[in-house]
Order: structure tokens, then C-alpha cells, then sequence
């Protein structure tokens, strides 16, 4: 899920996306930043980097 190898480095996106994945470094519960993380990873079309983060989500809360 590291890294933007999707062609958004440099954007306000790509930005927003290394700033979210440095914070979940940091704070690996953080469930928002992995659901804002699958949102923008969605938006830019990175399905499989966006699925990862769900899964990260579901290993946390799976009854969520």
C-alpha cells in the first residue's frame, strides 16, 4: 500500500495519500485514514491499493 505508483505523485491527491499512509505508519489502528486512504486510492483508480486498505480496515474491526 506504500507509495504512489499509480501516477499521483506531486498532486494535491498524491500528497494526501503519502500524508495518510505516513500517519497510518505512525498510528497503525487509525481506522479513518485507512478509509480516507481506500477513498482516494478509489478516486485515482487504484483498485487493488484501495481493497488493501479495506482489508487493513477488516483485520482491525471485522464486525465492522
Amino acid at each position: 500500500m506504500s507509495g504512489n505508483q499509480d501516477g499521483t505523485n506531486g498532486t494535491p491527491i498524491g500528497k494526501g495519500i503519502m500524508l495518510l499512509e505516513s500517519l497510518t505508519r505512525q498510528i497503525p489502528g487509525f481506522i479513518p485514514a485507512y478509509m480516507m486512504i481506500a477513498k482516494a486510492k478509489l478516486a485515482v483508480g487504484n483498485h487493488v491499493d484501495a481493497a488493501s486498505a479495506i482489508s487493513q480496515v477488516l483485520s482491525f474491526d471485522p464486525k465492522n
